[in-house]
């Protein structure tokens, strides 16, 4: 089976898209999502900095990326909304699987920024914030990892937000759906240099 997998890239923040704090959204689970069991988040984190310095197709001098629960958080929010609903897609859905979209009593689905924001990562104006994400059937975790990351290596887009020097931080999660496949979802974004920089909501 072909990977699939998309991208989407924003460089300038919206702040308008605020999130309220210390809110928490309970979903409702559904039958068409089977399970949801993510590698350590450790051990992602050392698969995909080994695969950025040492992968053939998609070279660069990069630093090593360092994990943000934050941002996966959101990866984990956005790949149980795709999973529940079989379908690959940047923009939420809009149900009780959004959760972001639930928090902020959005009239459609939740969009990349407004999960970053809702989750807590430190927000500044014109910061990057890029989101990939695929879905493959491998059922080894690494494997399937791994895939993810030879699928994006081997497009010029998805390749330059692995070895950008933009970013400094990383989340990413899975989650399998009742169809067989992992929905994966990767977040990439940087924090101000300084508290100065910082917008609060």
């Amino acid at each position: 089976m072909k990977t699939k997998l998309l991208t989407l890239s924003i460089v300038t923040i919206l702040l308008s898209a605020c999130a309220p704090k210390n809110e928490t959204i309970a979903i409702n689970q559904s039958p068409r999502v089977t399970n949801s069991i993510p590698l350590n988040s450790s051990e992602m984190l050392s698969i995909i900095n080994n695969f950025r310095a040492t992968n053939k197709i998609c070279r660069g001098a990069v630093k090593p990326l360092v994990w943000s629960k934050e941002l996966e958080s959101v990866a984990l929010e956005h790949s149980m909304d795709m999973a529940a609903h079989h379908k690959l897609s940047h923009l939420g859905s809009g149900s009780g699987y959004d959760i972001t979209a639930t928090k902020l009593k959005l009239n459609g689905g939740s969009t990349p920024v407004q999960r970053v924001i809702a989750s807590g990562y430190p927000i500044y104006e014109r910061m990057p914030i890029s989101e990939n994400i695929t879905l493959n059937s491998k059922k080894d975790d690494r494997e399937s990892l791994l895939t993810a990351l030879e699928s994006f290596a081997k497009d010029p887009t998805h390749c330059q937000i692995l070895i950008s020097p933009k970013y400094q931080d990383v989340g990413a999660a899975y989650v399998l759906g009742a169809d067989g496949k992992k929905y994966w979802t990767f977040n990439f974004a940087a924090q101000p240099k300084t508290k100065k920089a910082q917008i609060n909501f």
